[in-house]
């Protein structure tokens, strides 16, 4: 996932400043999924990975990037209302504790989930900070949603029941 090497680290930093809340030999990697084929995921996969790395490998050189800049949206500019109600995005966590337990956690939204789940996200989080501070962690410094907000945030998304926003939570 092309995310992986910043969430793996928040991912990583929440369980520090948690006092390895998740355990001695907790591991965490992201992955996404593209079909459920191995072959023509694999070659989708690929795909993936190339059109990324170029597009990347495109900002960071001087000349790709004049020509990438007349392509690409500008600052400020993004997808219209209907491109942003229609999309959507399902994310699941699959976990096995140190005794064998499995357990996966759903997270899903309706809304483009670069603009309009992110808004909402961040939303939720800034209330939280602001209405519910007796509830938070006594933590300070650098810290990550989970470290700063933790139990807190998630009791906010589980208890907004009108919003686009579903944590489906842990089975």
């Amino acid at each position: 996932f092309f995310m992986a090497s910043y969430n793996t680290r928040i991912v990583r930093r929440s369980h520090y400043v948690q006092g390895n809340a998740y355990g001695p030999d907790f591991s965490y990697a992201e992955a996404i999924r593209v079909g459920k084929n191995a072959f023509t995921g694999r070659i989708i996969a690929s795909g993936v990975a190339v059109g990324v790395g170029a597009l990347f490998g495109g900002m960071a050189m001087k000349p790709t990037r004049a020509v990438l800049d007349r392509i690409l949206p500008k600052p400020g500019e993004g997808p219209g209302e209907k491109s942003r109600e229609r999309g959507f995005f399902k994310h699941k966590t699959f976990t096995t504790t140190s005794t064998g337990a499995r357990y996966v956690a759903k997270v899903e939204a309706k809304g483009d989930p670069g603009y309009k789940a992110t808004a909402m996200m961040f939303a939720e989080a800034a209330l939280t900070l602001a209405l519910d501070r007796d509830k938070l962690p006594d933590r300070h410094g650098i810290l990550t949603p989970a470290s700063a907000m933790g139990d807190a945030l998630t009791a906010r998304r589980r208890s907004v029941r009108a919003s686009p926003i579903a944590l489906a939570g842990v089975r």
